[in-house]
C-alpha cells in the first residue's frame, strides 16, 4: 500500500550554476558548480539561531527543512567538472574527484594532499573502518607511491565497492569480485543490456548489484542471497539505502520501496531532471541542475497503520544503514585501465605534502601485469599528517 514515507522540501533554487557534484556536512550543503566553484549553503535561521548551545549543537548535525542560502564561495576549486564529492567524518575530511583525487580539511577546506597518480580516475570507493581508498583510472606511468600489488582486469570499471577484504567491480557487461590478497577474479553474473552496471554497499557488507531494473542481492564473494529482488519500475541510475526503504533515482522521479520482502512500492516522488541522489546524516538530498530538494522522513506515527504492516516497528527512524560508495558517469573505454587502493593506516596519516599536485607518498614500484592491457593496482600505501 503506498504511502508517505518522506516530505520533499525546496531547500535552495536558482544556483547560479549548474551542479555537478553535491555534499553536506552538518547542516550546510557543499555545491561543487561547473564554472569550478564551490559553493557552501547554510540554514537561513542558522544567522540569528538564539537557542541554548545545547540545542544548537543537535541542530547543527543534521540537515534541516527550511530554506538555505548562500554562506560563502570558494571560487576555482576544482579546474575540471567534480565527479563526486564525499565527507569522511571520521576523519574531517572532504574527499573530492575531479582531475585527480584530492582531500581537504574541514571546515576550512583547505587542501592538504592531491593523489595525482588518479589522475583520470571515474570511480573511487572508501573503506572508512580500515581507511582504505580505492579507485579505477586509466593506467599510466608515474612517481610517488608504493605500489605493492598489480593484477589484470578484463575491462574498464564503472562501478565498484569494497564488499569485507574483496572488491566489487561493475564492468560494461558483467560483476567481477576481486580478492585484493591474490587477485583472483570470480565472475558474479552478467550486467544488464540497458543500464550501466551499479554496485551498492550494504551496512552488513553485503551488496546490491543492478541488473537493469532489478536490484539483486549477493555476499561479500559474490553469492546470490535468498532475500529475492528488488523490482523497480525502471533502471535506477543510483540507489541509496536509508533504513527502513531503498531509495532509488530513476528517469523520471525517485522510487521509495520498503526493504521487507517482496519490497514493495511505497512512495513516489516526482521530480524531473534529478542529477544526484545521496543520503545526509539524516534526510535524503535530491539535487537537479540548479536547485536542491530534501526528502525528509515522516514521523513513524503520521504514517499511518498500514506502513507498520510493511515494515513493522522502527526503533530509531533517523538511523541511516548506508550509501551507495560508488561515483561517477559513464566514461569511454581507454587502453590500459587501473586500480589504485590508498591506505590510510596506524594512528593517522602521517607525513605528505601539503601542497595542491604533489603526491605524499615516496616513492613508486613497477607493477607485474605487464604494459599495453587493463590491469588493477593494489595496495597503494599513502600517508598523511593530520
Amino acid at each position: 500500500m503506498v504511502h508517505s514515507a518522506y516530505d520533499s522540501f525546496e531547500l535552495l533554487n536558482g544556483c547560479p550554476s549548474k551542479i555537478d557534484a553535491i555534499e553536506s556536512y552538518d547542516s550546510k550543503l557543499l555545491i561543487a558548480c561547473s564554472d569550478g566553484s564551490l559553493r557552501i549553503y547554510a540554514p537561513e535561521s542558522s544567522g540569528s539561531d538564539r537557542s541554548p548551545p545545547s540545542d544548537r549543537l543537535y541542530q547543527t548535525l543534521e540537515l534541516r527543512k527550511e530554506p538555505y542560502v548562500l554562506e560563502r564561495t570558494v571560487n576555482g576549486f576544482s579546474k575540471k567538472p567534480m565527479v563526486a564529492m564525499e565527507v569522511l567524518e571520521s576523519r574531517e575530511l572532504l574527499l573530492s574527484l575531479s582531475e585527480s583525487i584530492a582531500f581537504h580539511r574541514l571546515p576550512n577546506l583547505e587542501t592538504i594532499a592531491v593523489i595525482t597518480k588518479a589522475k583520470g580516475a571515474n570511480v573511487y570507493t572508501w573503506d572508512d573502518r580500515r581507511g582504505f581508498l580505492c579507485f579505477a583510472r586509466q593506467k599510466e606511468g608515474g612517481r610517488g607511491f608504493v605500489e605493492v600489488k598489480e593484477f589484470g582486469i578484463p575491462d574498464m570499471v564503472k562501478s565498484m565497492s569494497w564488499c569485507g577484504e574483496n572488491i566489487c567491480l561493475g564492468f560494461r557487461r558483467e560483476y567481477t569480485i576481486l580478492n585484493s590478497t591474490n587477485g583472483a577474479l570470480s565472475e558474479v553474473f552478467p550486467s544488464g543490456r540497458i543500464a550501466p552496471p551499479l554496485v551498492v554497499s550494504l551496512p552488513s557488507g553485503e551488496l546490491l548489484l543492478g541488473k537493469d531494473n532489478i536490484g539483486v542481492f549477493v555476499d561479500q564473494n559474490g553469492k546470490l542471497l535468498q532475500e529475492g529482488r528488488v523490482c523497480w519500475s525502471e533502471a535506477p541510475a543510483s540507489v541509496v539505502m536509508h533504513k527502513p526503504y531503498a531509495i532509488g533515482l530513476l528517469p523520471r522521479h525517485v522510487e521509495i520501496r520498503s526493504l521487507r520482502v517482496p519490497y514493495p512500492l511505497i512512495q513516489t516522488v516526482v521530480l524531473r531532471n534529478v542529477r544526484h541522489l545521496l543520503q545526509s546524516n539524516y534526510a535524503i538530498i535530491v539535487a537537479l541542475d540548479n536547485s536542491v530538494y530534501g526528502l525528509f522522513p515522516v514521523p513513524l506515527g503520521a504514517q499511518g497503520s498500514e506502513r507498520r504492516e510493511h515494515i513493522g516497528t522502527v526503533q530509531n527512524h533517523r538511523l541511516i544503514l548506508s550509501a551507495s560508495s560508488s561515483h561517477g558517469p559513464r566514461v569511454r573505454r581507454e587502453r590500459g585501465n587501473g586500480l589504485g587502493v590508498v591506505e590510510a593506516g596506524g594512528e593517522g596519516w602521517r607525513g605528505g605534502e601539503r601542497r595542491s599536485g604533489v603526491d605524499p607518498a615516496v616513492q613508486w614500484k613497477r607493477g607485474v601485469a605487464g604494459h599495453g592491457g587493463p590491469s588493477i593496482s593494489l595496495v597503494v600505501s599513502f600517508s598523511l599528517s593530520l
